[in-house]
């Protein structure tokens, strides 16, 4: 009488071909994860970067509102560049600089000295030496006052 026993389990051949499928399956998949990996911290600065220049530019655009709807709307720009001056806007690594331009007539822009109607404001990040995420406007010294048009307002 002979009795037969049934081993239950992997042969060594069936671990070997799963192990190896498994490897190719990693590589594949770290070679379309990895990059995204690596970069993601990249994307957290720059939206971390682009956050901190728009909160500078809010804090411009405020100013200039409070101005321009105040008493004497014209010297709403005189009073960001007085802000800009004293730093008020350079928080948090944000620089924000400020500068009268003018526009030609084929609508080039051209840097001016003495102040004009429109005030160029960037603000932007600087890091490693390098300016990131740059965010500009332009503010007008002109509004429409009286008649049906109410102050400007966000």
């Amino acid at each position: 009488m002979t009795r037969s026993r049934s081993f239950s389990g992997f042969t060594l051949v069936e671990t070997i071909v799963a192990v190896v499928l498994i490897g190719i399956v990693a590589s594949l998949i770290i070679g379309f994860v990895g990059p995204r990996l690596t970069e993601s911290p990249r994307t957290l600065l720059r939206a971390r970067n682009e956050a901190l220049t728009e909160q500078a530019l809010e804090r411009v655009q405020s100013d200039y509102l409070q101005a321009v709807n105040s008493a004497d709307p014209d010297s709403a720009l005189s009073t960001i560049v007085t802000n800009e001056a004293a730093g008020k806007y350079d928080q948090n690594g944000v620089n924000v600089d400020v500068a009268y331009i003018n526009f030609s007539a084929a609508g080039a822009e051209q840097p001016s000295l003495a102040p004009t109607n429109t005030l160029k404001v960037t603000a932007f990040v600087v890091e490693n030496g390098n300016s990131l995420h740059r965010v500009t406007t332009l503010l007008t010294a002109s509004r429409i006052t009286g008649g049906s048009f109410p102050a400007v307002e966000f």
